[in-house]
Formats: structure tokens, C-alpha cells, sequence
């Protein structure tokens, strides 16, 4: 069951006639694109419909939960950003599980000092083994460790990655310590349906079967539903391409729900990577309400009209606050529910942008769990794809990042 509803103002209908060329070509890669599904043949799609191995995630997470109370997860980009997404969504008071991503030397210092480390589990992930910053990450950690005299460091860590003779699986083996396969067919950024994703998940305590089962539903609904009018991803697809043609440059995702914080800085690694090719690409800004309303809002209305708006709101929300003026102190607020301010500030936010003929779309989120989550992000992967699809791209590959990388690796070389 799909658990959030999804609508489009401001936008064409999709059988108006400057539409129709968007709709034959997105017809035309629908079709390719299910027929490819279908023949297993996507191996981030694919993999949503599988359960076989979920029981064995579960267990390896169940034992690291008996052994330690404190977890960090080293990696960068697409190893952390979508279980960093999934494992916002809830709270475990028994279990502080981290990340650590970045190499500016005080933020690892500060992440550092944070743990107990004497009770704590490392989880190493790099799909190619080679990542720059993780591998410093893990170098310091292990560095540290030793000059505190912890031992059974072959305990303490768990590494994912492809490539056992890369520097990431010559420290695990060096270690001796546990290496789990990080598919090889599947990037960084596609990668929270795989362990990379579900292994942190788990041990925060997330159902992992309603994980895959929720992207899978989406999935299928996406398969079943032909009828361009009904099917809400292949109409995105083409309102997208439509407004790039007519020089919108920029989509804008706002959240009113703080726990997907980590889901917008997801979505902005997908749909740039996915995306920015070819001299095509909707450049994500990443905004969060209400906050944002009072830093990025002005532009919105008043800078270029270029941007395409994408607002996800709750409309069940499990928690609220009874707002009580104070004696002798009269506002407009008293007698209201804190949920009452947030739905008039996410309103008025919506319906001046709609005022002022921005294109939106609204996700009206019936309820935040796994399964919500894990539907929408599923939902940008077959928006992704099927955009790259239908403007000759290859949503699964980034070689302007990697000439980044080499780059940095001679100079790394040449100090």
C-alpha cells in the first residue's frame, strides 16, 4: 500500500498538445524500461523483490547488537547517504549508531571523542574499496584504537566492498577481520535496498522486509499502470524534461518533516549524479521547512523564475504540542496546537508559490516509516532512470566524477 499521495499545480495537463512529443518519447522508454524490469535486467530495481537474504542481515545486525551498544559507519556519498536516510526515521535508545563522512580533521575529532571506545563497532563501506576519505577514516580509527591499547580489532570492524585487493579489502584482511560483498552491479547512490543500506537499518531496529516490500509495491504499481493520466512517475518524467526545454534549471525539495533531512542530501547525490550529463540536468537545492522559508523563500519569489518546486508534507503527525500563552501575555498562537502553526506556515509557503505561477508538487505523507521512505526513494530511482531514459543518459554512471578522482590521487601523489 502506497503511503503518500502526490499532486502536481501549475503544470500542464498531460494531454495538452506541447506536451505531446514528451508523452510519445516517454511512452516509447516506458515501455522499453518495464520490458527490461521484467527480464530482471536492473539490478537496483531488481533487488526489491527479493527476500532471501534479508534473514541473514538481520542476523549479522542482531549480533553486533549483542556485542555493542555504539556503531559508526564510515564511508562518504552513496555508501551512507541512504542508510543515513532510512535511519532517520526512527529512534533507537539503545543503540547510537553514527556516521562519520567526512575528513576535516576537527569533525573526525569531534565524532571520535563522542565514542566509547572501548564499546564500539565499525562498519567500513566502499563499493570500489578505493574511496580517498575512507580510507583515511579508517586508517586514523584503526591508529587510534592501537594507542589505546584495544585489541581484537578483527572484531571490531565489519568492511562491505567489491574488490578484495583494493585498500579497503587489504585493511579488512590485514585485520583479519569480516568482508561482506557490496554488489558489484549496484552504485553507491542505488544502493540503500542492498546491505550497504539495510545492515544500518536493522541495527536501529527498521523492519528491512517492509523496506524492500514497500519499494517493491512502487515498483510494481510503476510496471502495472499505463495510463499516462494515472501513472504520477512517468507524468513527473515529463513535466521535468518539459520545463528543463523551457529553461527551468533548478528543482527545489522542501520538506516540512525534519526526519528527512537526510532523504533531501540522498535525492541531491541521485538526481546529480543520475542527471548532470550531456549538458542536461535539474540542479537539486536542498531546502527545509519552515526553516528555509525565512532563508531561501525571498529568491523563490522574487529571483528567477526557473525552478520547479517539490514540497513533502505530514498529514498525520504522531506527536504535538498544546501551545498556552503566558499570563497577562496574549498572542495569536494561544489555545493552538504547535501542528496548527506548521500547517498554516507549509500553506502559505505553497499557495504564494502557486500565486506567483511556480510549478509544484505536493507528497502529503499519510505516515513516516519504512515503508513511506523506502516508497519515495524507490519512486526517484524510476524517475531517474526513466528521465535518463528519455534524454540518451546513463543514470548509473558519473565519469566526470571520476576524472575528479584520478585527479586528486596525482596530487596526493606528488606531495
Amino acid at each position: 500500500m502506497i503511503k503518500y499521495l502526490e499532486k502536481f499545480y501549475n503544470l500542464p495537463n498531460i494531454s495538452d498538445n506541447s506536451l505531446e512529443k514528451y508523452s510519445s518519447l516517454a511512452k516509447i522508454h516506458y515501455s522499453n524500461l518495464v520490458s527490461e524490469i521484467n527480464n530482471n535486467e536492473i539490478a537496483p530495481l531488481h533487488i526489491a523483490s527479493k527476500t532471501d537474504d534479508l534473514p541473514n542481515i538481520q542476523n549479522i545486525a542482531n549480533k553486533i547488537r549483542n556485542n555493542y551498544k555504539e556503531i559508526l559507519v564510515l564511508g562518504v556519498g552513496g555508501s551512507s547517504l541512504g542508510a543515513r536516510t532510512l535511519c532517520s526515521i526512527k529512534d533507537n535508545a539503545n543503540i547510537k549508531l553514527r556516521f562519520l563522512e567526512s575528513i576535516d580533521s576537527l569533525s573526525i575529532k569531534k565524532q571520535l571523542q563522542k565514542i566509547n571506545l572501548k564499546d564500539v563497532f565499525f562498519i567500513v563501506i566502499s563499493k570500489s574499496g578505493k574511496t580517498i576519505e575512507t580510507i583515511c577514516q579508517t586508517l586514523i580509527t584503526i591508529d587510534l584504537l592501537k594507542q589505546n591499547n584495544i585489541s581484537n580489532l578483527s572484531d571490531r570492524f565489519l568492511f562491505i566492498t567489491q574488490d578484495r585487493k583494493s585498500e579497503i579489502g587489504q585493511m579488512a584482511q590485514n585485520l583479519d577481520a569480516k568482508i561482506l560483498e557490496h554488489p558489484s552491479n549496484i552504485g553507491g547512490r542505488y544502493s540503500y535496498l542492498t546491505i550497504v543500506g539495510l545492515l544500518p537499518a536493522a541495527l536501529i531496529g527498521l523492519d528491512i522486509f517492509k523496506i524492500r516490500k514497500a519499494a517493491n509495491d512502487i515498483l510494481n504499481n510503476f510496471i502495472n499502470e499505463k495510463d499516462l493520466n494515472k501513472n504520477n512517475i512517468i507524468k513527473s518524467c515529463i513535466y521535468q524534461i518539459y520545463l528543463f526545454d523551457q529553461g527551468f534549471r533548478s528543482t527545489v525539495l522542501m520538506p516540512y518533516i525534519d526526519s528527512l533531512y537526510s532523504f533531501n542530501n540522498w535525492y541531491r547525490q541521485l538526481w546529480s549524479e543520475s542527471l548532470g550529463k550531456n549538458g542536461f540536468g535539474l540542479t537539486p537545492i536542498n531546502s527545509m521547512g519552515t526553516v528555509d522559508q525565512h532563508s531561501q523563500l525571498q529568491l523563490y519569489l522574487d529571483g528567477p523564475k526557473d525552478k520547479f518546486f517539490n514540497f513533502i508534507i505530514n498529514k498525520n503527525p504522531d506527536d504535538d504540542f498544546k501551545i498556552n500563552d503566558l499570563e497577562n501575555v496574549k498572542t495569536i498562537f494561544g489555545g493552538k496546537n504547535l501542528t496548527d502553526i506548521v500547517n498554516a506556515e507549509q500553506k502559505s509557503t505553497i499557495d504564494i508559490l502557486l500565486s506567483n505561477n511556480s510549478p509544484l508538487r505536493l507528497f502529503e505523507m499519510t505516515e513516516i516509516s519504512e515503508e513511506s521512505v523506502s516508497g519515495l526513494m524507490m519512486q526517484m530511482f524510476l524517475e531517474a532512470i526513466l528521465i535518463a531514459r528519455v534524454k540518451n543518459i546513463n543514470p548509473f554512471d558519473q565519469p566526470a566524477v571520476e576524472k575528479r578522482k584520478i585527479l586528486s590521487k596525482k596530487y596526493i601523489n606528488n606531495d
